[in-house]
């Protein structure tokens, strides 16, 4: 009998541990980002500008890429004030480095694979502190910014997901899941995105901008979750900025606090950045595409706008027709595609020492954020 006894108590401590372990290893499984089954928007290749897509990485090798980073401009600043928010020529940001990874993964070339990992590399040793990457540094001074921009961490976990789906790999998974957990601690509170994350004030941004909702990014945080309540709250909170059937573009960002949406008046480029983040999950209105394709047409995509829908700048840049590109090409809309991509090339240079770049040869102003989005729209 006493026998008997230790055999049942035996079986039940079995049990015991196995149902530990089973629940451990659910845990441990359901905060892990697997890359085999996210099924990212691909990026559509036209390939209809061979010529200048090849001149434009030039340009971009030679004059703002470097092993560190990319180079926000051709015209340096060497005495810049490194307090100011703005980043000067020869500084490098984690949004140059994030879009120029996507591109890297996106080319099909013999050295694409090895240029990846190598560029990854450095990007991390550059810019990653106290587990976020660190949106800007000044080369010259050897000064890395405290805080992080959401938006850029979101665009290099997404190329390590790419990189690992493309060569069928789990190479980059221990770093995915360990950007993803650290996103989720310091700037996704209570569904909402914060701007940023200062872990030496361990303070997070108090406005949210809707520029940054990376949603085909964000779903993949949530991939284990059956009913993805969070994502879906983050679609909510984009849809809930949209302004009018008048102007179809949504508003720059709302209070965290408070909840209130801003009426400040728009930049483009991040208006159009959140048609982009929404024509990427199957959420573009009608509205926004077609207001889209009228100001192409026009080539009247101005660089800012009022709450109203009213241009505040009557000034254009390539940024704004490379993202309208990125948005039809998304959208399957050739035409309005080609329209984009002509306005383009229009200030592409074709000789001189800058030969490729798209810019201004007489200021020697070529900014990396437009010469790479249009890099990713000509892909």
């Amino acid at each position: 009998m006493i026998k008997k006894n230790k055999i049942v108590i035996l079986m039940i401590i079995l049990a015991v541990t196995g149902l530990f372990l089973s629940i451990k290893i659910t845990m441990k499984h359901s905060n892990t980002v697997r890359t085999d089954n996210i099924p990212l928007t691909k990026n559509i290749k036209l390939n209809q500008y061979p010529q200048q897509q090849q001149n434009l990485v030039n340009f971009i090798k030679k004059n703002l890429l470097t092993s560190n980073g990319i180079y926000t401009s051709t015209l340096a600043v060497d005495n810049a004030d490194s307090k100011d928010h703005l980043a000067t020529g020869k500084e490098m940001l984690t949004e140059s480095s994030g879009i120029w990874l996507q591109y890297l993964v996106s080319v099909d070339s013999n050295d694409s694979k090895k240029s990846f990992e190598s560029f990854y590399k450095n990007t991390k040793a550059t810019f990653w502190r106290n587990n976020q990457f660190n949106y800007r540094f000044d080369p010259i001074n050897k000064e890395l910014s405290s805080v992080n921009a959401t938006l850029d961490d979101l665009r290099i976990v997404k190329s390590l997901i790419m990189y690992d789906q493309k060569y069928k790999t789990n190479f980059y998974e221990k770093d995915i899941n360990e950007i993803c957990q650290s996103l989720k601690k310091s700037v996704i509170k209570k569904d909402v995105l914060l701007d940023y994350y200062d872990p030496i004030l361990k303070k997070g941004a108090d406005v949210s901008s809707l520029a940054y909702y990376d949603l085909a990014t964000l779903k993949l945080l949530e991939q284990n979750s059956h009913n993805q309540k969070i994502y879906k709250h983050q679609v909510e909170i984009v849809k809930d900025g949209y302004i009018s059937d008048d102007f179809p573009l949504y508003a720059r960002n709302f209070n965290v606090s408070s909840g209130i949406y801003s009426s400040d008046d728009l930049n483009t480029s991040e208006g159009l950045e959140v048609l982009l983040h929404m024509a990427q999950v199957g959420e573009l209105r009608p509205t926004s595409k077609r207001w889209l394709i009228e100001r192409v047409n026009n080539n009247n995509l101005f660089n800012g706008y009022s709450i109203k829908g009213t241009p505040v700048s009557h000034e254009t840049s390539v940024a704004n027709y490379a993202l309208a590109a990125q948005i039809f090409k998304l959208t399957n809309d050739k035409k309005s595609y080609d329209n984009a991509m002509s306005i383009i090339w229009q200030s592409q240079l074709k000789s001189g020492k800058y030969i490729g770049g798209l810019g201004d040869d007489k200021t020697k102003q070529f900014y990396s954020y437009n010469n790479l989005n249009a890099l990713i729209a000509a892909e």
